[in-house]
C-alpha cells in the first residue's frame, strides 16, 4: 500500500511539473539579511557583521529564450539600507548606508517554480556615521538569487571603496567590501 501511494504521488508530481507553465515574470521583492565585512573592512574585527533591507523589482523585457528557460531583464532596488556596527576606544559607532541599485539580470528556469538569477548592479550610496555624512560613491555589486515560488535566497558581493573625510578633516579612502546573504519574498505582477 505504501509503495502504491508513493508511486501515485511521484506520478502526480511528474505530471504537474510537465503540465505547468514555466513563465518568468516581472515582480516586486522584499529582502532582509546579514552584511559580512570583507577585505580591509573586516581587518582586525574593526567592523562587525551588520544587517540589510532591500525593496525592489525585477522587470523583464522582451521574449523568453530556449523554451521559456532564459530571460533578460533589469533589477531595480528602490531602497537599499544597510549598517555595520564598530567599536573604537570603548565607543560604539554605526556605519549606515542608504541608496538605490540598478543593473541587468539574467534568469534561468531549470525546472518548474525554481529560478536562478545572475546579475550585476551599480549602487549609488551615501555613507553615514552618527550624524555625519562621510562618503558618497557608486559601488558595483554581483548577485546570485535562488528562488522557489515566492521565496528568495540571495548572495551578493560588493567589492567597493568609499572616499571619506575623517574627524581631522583628512581625506581618505576605505575598502568597504561586503558579502551579503539575504532571504526574502518575490511577488509576481
Amino acid at each position: 500500500m505504501r509503495k502504491i501511494l508513493l508511486t501515485a504521488l511521484l506520478m502526480m508530481l511528474c505530471i504537474s511539473l510537465s503540465w505547468s507553465q514555466n513563465k518568468i515574470r516581472s515582480g516586486f521583492y522584499l529582502r532582509v539579511g546579514s552584511v559580512f565585512p570583507t577585505g580591509d573592512y573586516a581587518k582586525d574585527n574593526y567592523i562587525k557583521t551588520g544587517g540589510t533591507f532591500e525593496m525592489g523589482s525585477h522587470f523583464y523585457t522582451g521574449p523568453a529564450f530556449f523554451n521559456n528557460r532564459w530571460r533578460i531583464g533589469i533589477d531595480v532596488t528602490y531602497l537599499n539600507f544597510w549598517l555595520n556596527p564598530t567599536e573604537e576606544d570603548n565607543t560604539e559607532y554605526w556605519f549606515w548606508y542608504l541608496g538605490q541599485k540598478a543593473g541587468p539580470i539574467i534568469t534561468y528556469n531549470p525546472v518548474n517554480n525554481i529560478r536562478l538569477d545572475f546579475g550585476f548592479r551599480l549602487s549609488p550610496i551615501v555613507g553615514l556615521t552618527g550624524e555625519d555624512t562621510y562618503g558618497r560613491h557608486v559601488n558595483e555589486e554581483f548577485i546570485f538569487n535562488f528562488r522557489y515560488r515566492l521565496l528568495m535566497l540571495s548572495f551578493q558581493y560588493d567589492p567597493g571603496k568609499i572616499n571619506y573625510t575623517n574627524f581631522n578633516n583628512e581625506k581618505n579612502m576605505m575598502d568597504n567590501s561586503t558579502f551579503r546573504i539575504l532571504i526574502g519574498l518575490k511577488f509576481r505582477n
